[in-house]
Formats: structure tokens, C-alpha cells, sequence
């Protein structure tokens, strides 16, 4: 964390413990079955270092919400009332009188870093309205500092990406976290040195012809808000794209379910996306999507197979049976011997290719190279639309 003069210093450090506090008060709480819990895991880590505060006395709670940039408590200090804030830097310090010069520095150093930078302000109650005080707009605060907190990939992350644009998807990550920290978490994860990084506000004031050519090379969104998350699933499917999202949160369910692959998270996921999705991972490992992509990919192959099979062996019966007629004068087999025939020749080579394992030589080199189009069955009579022609993309909210 970092003081309100710019000096970083560890949570547990005496001149940390004041903010520290402050940020602990900032998080509110909700009502469940299992009675009051806090909200978002954000929240958790900051509560988890905090000391005990037995003089604070909460009378309202603003949640956090994307869209507003921050969250909000009202209460008492003793006899001293306080409004006590904590949320993105960029909207919480221009709310602030007499920023020092350093604390924007402080907290684009910090985010460069890949750390999760939030600020703490306070401010003394203007009336004994709590709620009014809570609807009010930022204004005439006073910075108290900046927490920082790392978000660590998991272990397996950089493999997966590594594993998912070898088998020709095209990683994007959504986050709500400052542009900065994104880009230093996409770095850790394999993204290249020159990974292009857009906001989701920068996304919305975009015409749909600029949002989709944006959205053409970036590899990274940040500070998305909920409902910006199905603007980037729609752009990506206007730009030719196939898109694949995944997520776990009851925000993410609009997005998920407007995907051509929507990817729900049962481990520690919402219902809603459980719901809206097409395929629901039982456990939080996203690596298994490589696999369930080779055994589609091979599948599709089997399939293709199989229909070539069953379309060549019955143009050879049906130009028998007519070249036959022709010379003949009658057909040369009958009804009966024709489906004997049709049945030797089409059940034993069909179900021969559809019981072929996915690790078969025949079928893992084209699961392995790319996606398969419908070039699988010959040159079609008529081009196949973008989407079907263009590898696909995959999106998600919380860090692979």
C-alpha cells in the first residue's frame, strides 16, 4: 500500500494501519442465507489484513458497482462522522482537494507493476441523512492513500493460453482492472510486448465500424463494465469471429449467452451463468477446454469421414443400378439384394470411422493444426460465411 505522501509500505507497517482501517470500513457487506458476507473477493483481501476497528460504527453501505467506479460507507468514529470511499484511482483522486502531486504517479507506478491499485478518501458527514450522504457525488474529499493488491494468475494460466493459440484460438481478456495492471497480467500470461489495450468506455464511445476494428487486434480490454462485455462478444462476431465466452458471474450472463459458445464456470459460479451457458466446466480448470477442442475437432472429422464414405458407396449403387437398367432393360439386383448391398458396404466402414479415437493419427493431426471448415468435405458449392471460415476467438472475465 502506499501513503497519502507516496511512500509504499507493507499492510502490516504502522503508518499503513490508519488506511488500511479506512479501506476495511469501505467494505460492504450483503445479506445471505448464511447471513451477512462480504461481497467481492477484493474485499475479502483487504478485510483479511485489517485490524480490528471496534470503534466504527456503519449506519449505510454503497456497494460496488463497475459502472459507478467505487464503493462507499457511512458511519460514526467515536463522535466524528465519516463518509470513507475506496475505489478506482481515475475516479476516487479528481474527487479529492489538495491531491499531492505524487498519488497519480504513485498509482500508474503501482498498476505497471500488475497490481490491483485501489484509493481510500474520506471525508466528514455534511448532513444526518445516510443515505443522502451516500447518493451524493464525490466531492471535497480528502486522500488517505492507496491499497494495492496482486492478483496472481494461476499456474496453469500461461500453458493454457499457450495450448489454446496453438490449436488456432485467439485469446482476449476481459477485466475491470486499470489498463496498466492489464497489461502487465497479460504480459505475465504470454501476450506479446506490443498487446494493444482498450477500455470498455473507449469501446462504447466507438461508432460499431471503429468498436470492431479496435477490437481486431487487441488482445486485452480493461476497466469493462458488465453490460460492455456483450458490446465486445457483438463486435468480435461483426468482425468474422467465432467467439467463445467464458465466465462465472451472474453479469456475465448476457454476454455468455450471446456467444457462439457461451462457457459457464459451475465451480464458483452464478446459476444465471451456469444457465445462459452452452457448456458448463464442473471444476474452476479452464485447461480442460483444449481437450474438449481436440475431441470436437476429431469428432467433426469422424463425421466428415463417415459422410464421404455413405455418399460414395451410394453414388456407386445408384450409378449401378442405372447403368444396369440401361443395358439390361431391368434393374440387375433386387430391392431386397440392393439394401443387403447398401447395408455391407455403408455400415462397417461408417461405424469403423465413427469409433475412431480422437488420438488416432488420422484425426489428431487436424484437431492439433487448426479448426476444421467444411473443406473437410470437398469444395463446396458456395463460399461459407465469415464466421464459419474464421478461427475463432475466446473472451473472458475473470483471469484465465
Amino acid at each position: 500500500m502506499a501513503t497519502a505522501d507516496g511512500t509504499v509500505l507493507t499492510p502490516d507497517a504502522a503508518d499503513a494501519v490508519p488506511v488500511v482501517r479506512l479501506a476495511a470500513r469501505a467494505c460492504p457487506q450483503e445479506e445471505t442465507g448464511e447471513g451477512r458476507r462480504v461481497a467481492h473477493a477484493t474485499d475479502e483481501a483487504v478485510l483479511d489484513v485489517a485490524p480490528p476497528d471496534a470503534g466504527w460504527r456503519a449506519d449505510g453501505e454503497l456497494a460496488f458497482e463497475a459502472s459507478r467506479g467505487y464503493a462507499a460507507a457511512v458511519g460514526r468514529d467515536g463522535d466524528t462522522g465519516l463518509l470513507v470511499v475506496k475505489g478506482a484511482p481515475e475516479t476516487i483522486l479528481p474527487a479529492c482537494r489538495d491531491l499531492p502531486e505524487e498519488a497519480a504517479g504513485t498509482a500508474h507506478t503501482l498498476a505497471g507493476q500488475g497490481l490491483r491499485v485501489l484509493a481510500v478518501a474520506r471525508r466528514p458527514l455534511k448532513g444526518p441523512d445516510a443515505d443522502a450522504e451516500l447518493d451524493a457525488g464525490l466531492a471535497g474529499l480528502e486522500f488517505a492513500g492507496l491499497i494495492a493488491l496482486a492478483d496472481v494468475p494461476r499456474d496453469t494460466s500461461r500453458e493454457l493460453l499457450t495450448e489454446l493459440r496453438r490449436i488456432g484460438i485467439l485469446p482476449v481478456m476481459l477485466t475491470g482492472d486499470h489498463p496498466e495492471t492489464a497489461r502487465a497480467i497479460a504480459l505475465q500470461l504470454g501476450w506479446p510486448e506490443g498487446t494493444e489495450v482498450v477500455t470498455g468506455d473507449d469501446l462504447v464511445a466507438m461508432g460499431r465500424s471503429d468498436r470492431v476494428r479496435a477490437l481486431h487486434g487487441a488482445g486485452v480490454v480493461a476497466r469493462v463494465a458488465p453490460e460492455q462485455k456483450l458490446h465486445v462478444v457483438e463486435a468480435l462476431q461483426q468482425a468474422g469471429r467465432v467467439v467463445a465466452m467464458a465466465g462465472d458471474g451472474a453479469n456475465d450472463a448476457a454476454a455468455i449467452r450471446a456467444a457462439d459458445v457461451g462457457v459457464g464456470i459451475e465451480a464458483r459460479g452464478s446459476a444465471a451463468a451456469r444457465n445462459a451457458a452452452d457448456l458448463v466446466l464442473t471444476t474452476g480448470d479452464l485447461s480442460v477446454l483444449v481437450d474438449a477442442v481436440g475431441e470436437g475437432r476429431a469428432l467433426w472429422r469422424s463425421v466428415a469421414d463417415a459422410v464421404s464414405i455413405l455418399i460414395g458407396g451410394n453414388a456407386g449403387e445408384v450409378g449401378f443400378s442405372v447403368l444396369g437398367t440401361l443395358l439390361a432393360g431391368s434393374s440387375p439386383l433386387s430391392t431386397r439384394q440392393l439394401l443387403l448391398v447398401n447395408l455391407l458396404t455403408d455400415m462397417f466402414p461408417a461405424m469403423a470411422v465413427a469409433v475412431t479415437p480422437s488420438d488416432d493419427p488420422s484425426t489428431a493431426a487436424h484437431a492439433a493444426t487448426g479448426p476444421m471448415g467444411l473443406d473437410v468435405l470437398g469444395t463446396p458449392c458456395c463460399a461459407p460465411s465469415a464466421a464459419a471460415a474464421s478461427p475463432p476467438a475466446s473472451a473472458r472475465s475473470p483471469p484465465i
